[in-house]
């Protein structure tokens, strides 16, 4: 029960926003309390999705080493939950943790690969130096989507940086 109120006031502040209320943050703060609630209270398994629902909340309010943190918690019960671990690697990414955002990608393209994760991986790796890598990632994501624009160029550029 605290888990779906806990949703409700999420969407609820949700929808105030698009309204131009401004108590919304109220709402998010008050849904993330439930979550937070349901999950001392509760220790069956599918009470472990409120990590994820907080997380979303918190992604929302723009705080996203919480938001990460909440995803983490929730990954050690789902770790092949697709939107968990592309969120993570938002998170991640958002906090400029370019490292920590690898595993979450690399996990994708082993449960949802698209060439938009090959691509951001790719870059990842990029940043990180890891050019050799970079340009694997690229091959493996063409090979799979060969019509995949980004990633053509982004192997083009990388190639000729050689």
């Amino acid at each position: 029960m605290l888990t779906n109120l806990g949703s409700v006031e999420s969407l609820l502040g949700k929808l105030g926003e698009r309204l131009g209320r401004v108590e919304t943050g109220e709402m998010r703060r008050a849904s993330i309390e439930h979550f937070q609630q349901a999950l001392e209270r509760d220790p069956r398994p599918q009470v472990k999705a409120a990590w994820y629902n907080m997380a979303l909340v918190r992604i929302d309010l723009r705080e996203f080493e919480i938001a990460a943190s909440h995803l983490e918690e929730f990954l050690k019960e789902r770790p092949e939950h697709p939107d968990a671990n592309w969120r993570l690697a938002q998170c991640r990414l958002q906090l400029g943790q370019v490292a920590q955002a690898v595993p979450a990608l690399q996990k994708l393209i082993q449960i949802r690969p698209s060439a938009q994760v090959f691509d951001l991986l790719a870059a990842a790796q990029q940043r990180l130096g890891n050019r050799e890598e970079a340009l694997a990632v690229c091959r493996r994501g063409l090979q799979r989507f060969p019509q995949d624009q980004a990633l053509a160029r982004r192997l083009a550029l990388l190639e000729a940086a050689g």
